[in-house]
């Protein structure tokens, strides 16, 4: 006759002999072990004992962990994402969101529970999607934690258990066409050309007005007319060196656009001269009677060409981005009439550039 003795996940058998003696039988660090009582009550006491010693072990041999502090950790945490040499923004960012947090849990970091991170974002007074970015930060500095066994590697961190907040998916917004105009006329010179390439083929702000470094070439470059237009073929390269996607992608020049840069066929300098400010917001605002929209321009081209064109495979490959990206921050549905009138905006003597380079 067999009896169990369980303590947590462990089992230790307790076996009846002959002549009224009970066997325990157990392995403990690799090695078989029998022990044998008169009663069952001492044989019961024996399993138990060993039961006991076997979870304690094992739990000490999956954790495995070292204690550390939570500033002390979150140091090395900088240092190795530093070493990866990621963009200065975002360890700036970094910096900012653990920093705080880090003085405000001094602590031992296994020690951190998932109630208090939930009440200490809780009082920053952040917005809901803000509150998830430095939610996923913790997490980030959690999983660190983990891997370089200051947690233990069997269980799910505190942070982890934090949900996120649901965010509504609110449609992005855009210009009318009328605005558009407006900021056309509003703009200064040297930025149209960044202004028309956001509003007539989607690029990204960045990658039109923002140098990047060349490792290959050790210098700086932007995007300009000698390099990355490609007249003949109606195609402007956006290098993987200048994309944020870090790939290669070929944007359309569409005739809209084309009536507008025909003129720069000549020219092979950069299309922004100047490098586009960080307070490009209050730069353009002060010249504008409505709110100036970050991005406004590539939302307001990704809606207005999917209304008119229906073709969402060939926009994200243009905009490089994923479907689901496109779906979820640059497709607003419009009418297509007002789409047209978007694309209807041209520079006087438009049409007779169109219909020249259409004949050549």
């Amino acid at each position: 006759m067999k009896r169990l003795v369980k303590i947590g996940n462990i089992s230790v058998p307790i076996y009846q002999l002959a002549a009224g003696r009970y066997s325990v039988i157990y392995r403990e660090r690799g090695k078989r072990i029998e022990k044998r009582r008169k009663s069952l009550e001492k044989a019961r006491a024996v399993a138990e004992e060993a039961a006991f010693r076997i979870a304690r072990g094992q739990e000490a041999a999956v954790s495995g962990f070292r204690r550390v502090r939570v500033p002390e950790i979150l140091e090395e945490f900088l240092a190795f994402k530093a070493s990866l040499k990621i963009s200065p923004k975002y360890l700036r960012s970094l910096k900012g969101d653990l920093k705080p947090f880090a003085r405000a849990f001094p602590s031992w970091i296994d020690q951190i529970d998932a109630l208090a991170i939930s009440k200490y974002l809780g009082a920053l007074g952040i917005g809901d999607r803000r509150r998830n970015n430095i939610r996923d930060e913790i997490v980030t500095l959690s999983l660190f934690a983990k891997k370089h066994t200051f947690l233990r590697a069997d269980l799910i961190t505190e942070a982890e258990k934090v949900p996120r907040i649901r965010l509504e998916r609110s449609a992005p917004e855009i210009y009318s066409p009328e605005q558009l105009q407006i900021i056309i006329d509003s703009v200064s010179g040297e930025w149209l050309d960044w202004i028309l390439l956001g509003a007539f083929a989607g690029v990204r702000p960045e990658e039109i007005g923002l140098p990047h470094f060349d490792r290959q070439r050790r210098e700086w470059i932007k995007l300009n007319y000698r390099d990355h237009f490609f007249w003949e073929d109606r195609q402007i390269l956006i290098p993987a060196i200048i994309s944020k996607t870090k790939r290669h992608r070929y944007v359309t020049i569409h005739d809209t656009l084309f009536a507008w840069i025909a003129r720069r066929r000549v020219e092979s300098g950069n299309v922004c001269t100047l490098d586009i400010p960080k307070t490009r917001s209050q730069i353009f605002q002060k010249a504008l009677p409505f709110r100036w929209i970050n991005d406004g321009l590539r939302h307001s081209f990704a809606s207005y060409w999917q209304s008119i064109h229906s073709d969402m495979n060939r926009l994200k490959e243009e905009m490089g981005n994923s479907e689901a990206i496109n779906r979820r921050y640059y497709f607003n549905p419009q009418p297509k009439s007002i789409a047209l009138r978007w694309f209807a905006i041209l520079p006087e003597n438009s049409e007779n550039i169109i219909q020249l380079e259409k004949t050549a």
